[in-house]
C-alpha cells in the first residue's frame, strides 16, 4: 500500500473538526512516519494494527485510512472520538492476560507498535505476550527506543553501562537469534522467528518470519 504518512500528519487537524478538538498532530518523528510509509508498501491490502500507548490517539487517526482496523490499547480513558475501524481498549501494559484477550478478540495483526511505557521490563513482557498474535511477514515495533538508554543507561557520556534494565541487551538477544551460524543444537538455518531486525535512530523494527 502507498501511503505518506508526513503529509497525512498535516492534514490530521482536519478531522479534529469532525473527531473532536482534543487530538492533534501525531507526536512522532518525522523519519518514524517515513519508516511507515516503507512498513505499509509490504501489504496490498490494508493491514490489521495494534498500538500500545496512543495517549490523545492522534497516531490512531493517521493510520486509520490506510488501515484495516487499527487497536489502539493505553491505560487511560479515551480522548476523543475515532473513524469507524478505531477501537480504543484499556489496559495496563503490563496486564499480560488482558492483553492477550484483546489480541484473541481483535488480531491477529500484521503490525503491532509499541509506544506505551518504555519500561525494560514491561517492554520485554508486551513482545513476548503479543509477537504470537502478528502474522508471519509482519512487524513488531518498538518506539523511542533512547528512551531506554536515557533512563537505564547504557552509553553514558562516552562509557558503556551495564545496567540490568537497559533495552539494547533484551535487543542483543533477539539479534543473536538472527545472526548465529549455522546447525546448533537447538536449531538450524531458518529456523529464526525473525527474517530482519532493523536499527533507526530511536526506533526498532522487527520483521516476523513465521
Amino acid at each position: 500500500m502507498k501511503t505518506n504518512y508526513l503529509e497525512s500528519n498535516q492534514k490530521i487537524n482536519e478531522l479534529d473538526r469532525v473527531f473532536g478538538p482534543d487530538c492533534g498532530l501525531a507526536r512522532k518523528w518525522d523519519h518514524y512516519l517515513e519508516i511507515y510509509d516503507n512498513i505499509w508498501e509490504n501489504f496490498e491490502s490494508p493491514p490489521r494494527v495494534c498500538e500500545l500507548g496512543v495517549h490523545r490517539g492522534d497516531s490512531l487517526k493517521l493510520f486509520a485510512p490506510f488501515s484495516e482496523i487499527v487497536l489502539g490499547v493505553d491505560i487511560k480513558e479515551k480522548m476523543c472520538n475515532f473513524p469507524d475501524n478505531v477501537v480504543y481498549e484499556r489496559c495496563n501494559q503490563g496486564n499480560s492476560a488482558k492483553l492477550s484477550k484483546l489480541a484473541e478478540k481483535y488480531g491477529k495483526f500484521d503490525i503491532i507498535i509499541d509506544d506505551a511505557s518504555h519500561d525494560h521490563d514491561l517492554t520485554k513482557k508486551t513482545f513476548f505476550t503479543l509477537f504470537d498474535y502478528l502474522e508471519p511477514n509482519g512487524f513488531y515495533v518498538i518506539e523511542d527506543f533512547a528512551s531506554y538508554t536515557q533512563n537505564n543507561g547504557i552509553f553514558v557520556d562516552g562509557k558503556t553501562s551495564n545496567k540490568p534494565h537497559a533495552i539494547l541487551p533484551f535487543a542483543k538477544h533477539l539479534i543473536d537469534e538472527v545472526v548465529i551460524w549455522g546447525k546448533t543444537q537447538k536449531r538450524n538455518f531458518g529456523s529464526s522467528r525473525f527474517s530482519k531486525i532493523e536499527f533507526y535512530e530511536n526506533i526498532l523494527v522487527i520483521r516476523k518470519r513465521y
